[in-house]
């Protein structure tokens, strides 16, 4: 199997996110030296990357943007539960809300998901959803469920919010007529047990950072050319 390297990972987020190379480079470097992240050698032939060093990296980047330091950043959101999951299915009857912190999506079979435990991290999760994308888990999806469906449509979101740091990822996924959304939030414990007063001082001033599937695509088509390289 062809390796990947780091090269070859920062390359294509800093295309997919139109960034500059010093935007990728720097916090991608903050976390390999402190070992979250695939060290390897330089150039291609570098040491093989993984999907969750992929994720790890997406992090340090928006961490670099949301005014935290990046590794303090990158390793409070890495552990941060999945505290609730909300999900959509089109109906009157609007959202539906989880606290046992289990994707559902309903109407579809997407294991890179739903296999995730009860109160998984943000990084298991974000890692999962490169995984999915690269084994085009959601088309397979898609196709089971509505094979004579032709054009079906998925978009991914991720939110970076600080500096009190908490994250969420929702899917949207269109098959005719049928509209499906979910969505998970990730934060700490502390926060869940925040009074009223504490969440309005933390929230007096907040950053997002969105980012949606390009990102995404880009790192898991580094992941599945290397799986088809080597058949």
């Amino acid at each position: 199997m062809a390796p990947i390297s780091s090269g070859q990972l920062k390359a294509a987020l800093a295309e997919a996110m139109l960034l500059s190379d010093y935007q990728v480079d720097y916090p991608h470097r903050v976390v390999q030296q402190a070992g979250e992240v695939s060290r390897g050698k330089r150039g291609r032939g570098g040491a093989d990357v993984t999907p969750r060093d992929a994720a790890i990296t997406i992090i340090a980047i928006a961490c670099s943007f949301i005014s935290v330091e990046v590794l303090r950043g990158v390793r409070e959101f890495s552990v941060m539960p999945c505290q609730h999951t909300a999900y959509h299915t089109g109906t009157p009857d609007g959202w539906t809300t989880n606290d046992d912190g289990l994707w559902q999506v309903k109407g579809f079979e997407l294991p890179h998901l739903q296999q995730l435990p009860a109160r998984h991290t943000f990084v298991d999760a974000l890692t999962a959803v490169i995984e999915a994308v690269r084994d085009k888990a959601f088309d397979v999806a898609f196709k089971q469920a509505y094979p004579d469906e032709t054009l079906p449509i998925y978009n991914i979101h991720v939110v970076f919010g600080g500096p009190d740091a908490d994250a969420s990822i929702a899917i949207d996924m269109w098959a005719g007529e049928y509209h499906y959304q979910e969505e998970a939030g990730y934060f700490l414990d502390e926060k869940r047990e925040a009074t009223r007063e504490q969440m309005a001082a933390r929230t007096a001033f907040r950053i997002e950072i969105k980012i949606d599937h390009h990102p995404i695509s880009a790192v898991a088509t580094l992941f599945r050319d290397q799986l088809a390289s080597d058949t």
